[in-house]
């Protein structure tokens, strides 16, 4: 153990590795300046040496001293940490509604006890606390609350209203015990004492002013829902009744009291016991009279809240043959996890400003205006705005996808010239963008159907032909009933030809009347989100978009994130995309690729940002062969542009690296003798120059004593190009 710094040393000691783990990053977090922390398992104490050196033993509980096997010097200091609960999991605890009985769990009595007493000093007395722990009296089915300290499995099977407080944090007069033994500075103790005095008040004054709120607006929403003529529940993200309406019990024959705090499931008969309905889906369930239901979900994302998911019941009529007439549900209904697909969940992030950007998105998908999502090219805009709509109230009706520049047969025109494009994509192709041709003004003879959606590619050449390919409005029009009740996505609306934006200027403004240029149609129902790759608004002031559609696209908009703004993803990303390929829930990208290129890959700006990434993975997939992938097994395009980027290589510097690659572990005498042998004279001293900057540009590794040189991966790509 090495003790040259800090002053001091203090063993803690504990049964439980997590709390060694805690303790010893508390304490060194506020006193690792003055005193140095190291932990060790009572059951791995077994010589005295292992105890020589410090000054201090620090025992987790007095049953840990007791046990401790080996004697301890008189000049040792021991002190029993004192442990309470943290107090910034107070929010959690009020949540209970008052006057419940609530089970303390814990693996011993007198902890508990101990609990109890912390909770009424901090003013929790709104509630009937009871102990429980192993070997106790048989648990009390009526209870339906508990609170543990870190030991949730000791909780009672029947109980799924459970707050873990973690872990039982070291109390501040165990610090200034430290403190005042070590003689460490007053000043740092008062800092100390102020800043846990200070954190106390303030969870104090947000919880006191959360409380008082949250019974007014618990009373408001109760008093709203209850007056609802439709079925509704609110539900907890651990799928808990919070609220529940008349209707809604009714529906699904719950009883008239107890179900606060229950879980939803418990409460239909068994092929539908264990439901999880805390996702944005859709389930068929039935009550214990057999009677068919459809109960839709929605989450509730609400600032500095946990999720809440609303639920709507609705009765389906049954059928001749017995069976429920479901509504039609174009999508799979799913009674477990198994719905992810296009939802948020397919977004793989530990970066903070990307959570953000999803959490905003979720809340988005609650409401039904407009949606522009604009971002790079690759940085998962389209499977955003799946995500929204997956999530919507709308996401049992379609989700249609039109491409630009592919979307339209912008060129079929009156006089019969044949029509050519690809019809509405799903985003697959990119090309010039459409436009009308002389005198492009729709013609009210111009055909419509569904066969213009499935074949709109062109006619013969012949005078009329137009009457047979659908003209851009009847397509539009066309779009817009197929996405009816659902979700209509305009991909790619930069590249929107001034024709059609004028299109979609006056269906979405003409939609009540349902006339536009004289062609009558039924109003849609339809949400509008677009995408861009470019920024909008910067177009609309050059004159290159129409100022109009801008802000009928724009009632909210979501800026993507480049992959370079969150490169903590990377890796994440690699693991997940390699796993995918490799068939190996196990894999990670470190095992396919060297660390030269896992370093390369972690710092590399990727201007096609997620969708680079995932090909770049693909690439690396098909070359891989047992052996980790390097440097220059790049693709030629990341290849090219080093070179083209990278610093030019002089002659000698060229020769110099040759030689290193050709003899590993060459010293500089036999590179200057290589260098010679080709007609290249250096002096020693412009060749240790040379060599030093080889190594600091990463090109080679210069070893100590006799080990020489040798060349890096990124050396050999380099004398590659």
């Amino acid at each position: 153990m090495d003790r040259s710094q800090p002053k001091y040393h203090v063993l803690i000691v504990s049964i439980n590795s997590n709390i060694r783990l805690e303790f010893q990053s508390y304490l060194h977090k506020i006193l690792g300046a003055h005193i140095a922390f190291d932990a060790i398992g009572l059951d791995q104490v077994q010589q005295p040496e292992q105890i020589k050196g410090y000054q201090c033993i620090l025992f987790s509980s007095p049953l840990v001293q007791s046990e401790f096997p080996i004697p301890i010097p008189k000049d040792v200091m021991e002190i029993i940490c004192t442990r309470t609960f943290n107090h910034a999991c107070l929010d959690q605890i009020i949540r209970i509604p008052p006057g419940e009985r609530v089970y303390i769990v814990n693996d011993t009595y007198d902890s508990i006890v101990t609990i109890m007493d912390q909770l009424k000093e901090a003013g929790v007395v709104q509630y009937r606390f009871e102990p429980f722990y192993p070997g106790c009296i048989q648990a009390d089915e009526s209870i339906h609350y508990a609170i543990t300290v870190g030991e949730p499995q000791l909780v009672p099977g029947h109980i799924t209203n459970v707050i873990d407080i973690g872990n039982r944090i070291i109390d501040i007069s165990t610090v200034n015990e430290l403190c005042e033994y070590f003689h460490l500075p007053a000043s740092l103790s008062n800092q100390i004492t102020k800043s846990y005095v200070n954190s106390i008040m303030q969870i104090a004054k947000l919880t006191s002013a959360y409380y008082q709120d949250y019974i007014y607006s618990r009373q408001l929403l109760q008093t709203v829902i209850s007056n609802l003529p439709i079925g509704l529940c609110l539900l907890s993200v651990r799928g808990e009744i919070n609220m529940v309406n008349r209707r809604f019990s009714m529906d699904l024959e719950l009883p008239e009291t107890g179900t606060t705090g229950r879980n939803l499931s418990q409460f239909l008969p068994h092929p539908c016991k264990g439901m999880d309905f805390c996702h944005s889906a859709d389930y068929k369930v039935m009550n214990r009279s057999g009677k068919h239901l459809l109960l839709s979900s929605l989450e509730l994302l609400l600032p500095n809240h946990e999720p809440l998911y609303l639920l709507n019941s609705t009765l389906c009529p049954v059928l001749a043959d017995g069976t429920a007439d479901y509504p039609p549900l174009p999508d799979p209904v799913f009674s477990d996890s198994r719905y992810a697909d296009s939802m948020f969940t397919n977004f793989t992030t530990a970066s903070e400003p990307m959570k953000n950007i999803l959490e905003y998105a979720r809340r988005l998908s609650l409401y039904d205006f407009p949606v522009l999502i604009q971002g790079e090219s690759g940085t998962q805009k389209k499977l955003l705005a799946r995500a929204i709509h997956r999530t919507s109230s709308r996401r049992q009706h379609p989700f249609v996808c039109l491409n630009m520049p592919m979307g339209l047969n912008v060129a079929a025109r009156i006089n019969g010239t044949s029509g050519h494009g690809g019809g509405y994509g799903t985003g697959g192709g990119y090309g010039p963008a459409g436009g009308y041709g002389p005198g492009g003004t729709p013609g009210p003879d111009s055909a419509s159907g569904p066969d213009v959606l499935s074949d709109p590619g062109g006619a013969s050449g012949r005078p009329g032909a137009a009457l047979i390919v659908s003209d851009p409005l009847s397509q539009m029009l066309e779009l817009f009933k197929e996405a009816n009740h659902g979700t209509l996505l305009i991909d790619s609306a930069e590249y929107l030809s001034p024709e059609i934006q004028g299109l979609l200027i006056h269906i979405l403004q003409d939609n009540r009347t349902g006339n536009v240029f004289g062609t009558r149609f039924s109003p849609f129902d339809v949400r509008i989100i677009a995408t861009a790759g470019q920024d909008l608004y910067g177009m609309v002031q050059q004159g290159t978009f129409r100022e109009e559609l801008f802000f009928l696209l724009n009632a909210a908009s979501i800026d993507t994130l480049p992959l370079r703004k969150r490169r903590e993803d990377i890796p994440l990303l690699m693991d997940q995309f390699f796993r995918e390929l490799f068939h190996n829930k196990s894999l990670m990208a470190k095992d396919v690729l060297s660390s030269s290129l896992f370093d390369f890959l972690m710092d590399y700006d990727y201007p096609g940002n997620v969708q680079e990434l995932y090909n770049l993975t693909r690439y690396f997939f098909s070359h891989y062969a047992a052996h980790p992938l390097i440097l220059a097994q790049l693709p030629s395009y990341i290849r090219n542009q080093m070179r083209k980027s990278g610093q030019d290589h002089s002659p000698v510097r060229l020769r110099v690296l040759a030689a290193i690659a050709a003899s590993p572990r060459i010293g500089r005498g036999a590179i200057k003798n290589a260098l010679a042998e080709v007609g290249v004279e250096v002096s020693d001293g412009r060749l240790r120059g040379l060599l030093k900057e080889l190594s600091e540009e990463g090109l080679i590794r210069v070893n100590r004593t006799r080990g020489g040189c040798e060349i890096t991966e990124q050396g050999l790509m380099s004398l590659h190009h």
